[in-house]
């Protein structure tokens, strides 16, 4: 599925309200809007699996409201063109994004070169496991787990960087893992909570 939009905010994507919904080797390039593929509330017990995802302007997934996922054997590349000069001066998306998303499992998929964060929960995700995926060269961070997160494992990935430039400076490598509360970082005084529980 090619929607032409890699450039548009207003662009077309899939969305999925409907539990049970498996997306299988349908591949998606240049969507527009928030994410390739947005499962958003009622999108519980949702797969996508075989699927190679490129060039969207922001997510290629995005998590949202739902309880069961599973994210497998798929190629996440070159997403959130909203940052493809790098500079971060509009915000970036992570490829593969949760927020309020339960019990998900990530594993198998190759999350590389996007212009955001490749993999991670974001605020009242739990029961993530991200576990035997290769992710590197993506932009700022490759595995983020970031603010009111229950519990989490991270294992058996292979993450690393090959010089690709991540940045207007070719040196600003990216992290590998990150366990951050960036709203917290941003606004001190709030009392959002950390990670409950990870395991690396």
């Amino acid at each position: 599925v090619n929607f032409n939009h890699s450039t548009n905010p207003n662009g077309n994507y899939v969305w999925v309200d409907k539990s049970g919904l498996t997306w299988d080797g349908v591949n998606i390039t240049n969507a527009g809007s928030s994410a390739a593929i947005w499962a958003y509330t009622g999108a519980n017990g949702i797969k996508v699996q075989n699927t190679r995802i490129e060039n969207s302007y922001e997510a290629a997934i995005r998590l949202e409201n739902i309880d069961g996922a599973t994210v497998s054997n798929c190629v996440l590349t070159n997403n959130a063109q909203i940052n493809s000069n790098r500079s971060g001066a509009n915000g970036w998306p992570h490829a593969l994004l949760g927020f309020n998303a339960k019990n998900v499992s990530i594993w198998g998929n190759t999350i590389s070169r996007n212009h955001g964060e490749g993999v991670g929960p974001f605020r009242g995700c739990s029961g993530w496991y991200i576990g035997g995926n290769t992710v590197y060269d993506n932009f700022a961070v490759n595995i983020y787990i970031d603010t009111e997160i229950g519990w989490v494992t991270v294992e058996n990935n292979r993450v690393y960087y090959t010089g690709y430039a991540v940045g207007s400076n070719a040196n600003n490598r990216p992290a590998g893992i990150r366990v951050a509360n960036e709203v917290s970082d941003f606004n001190p005084s709030g009392d959002d909570g950390i990670v409950d529980e990870i395991t690396i």
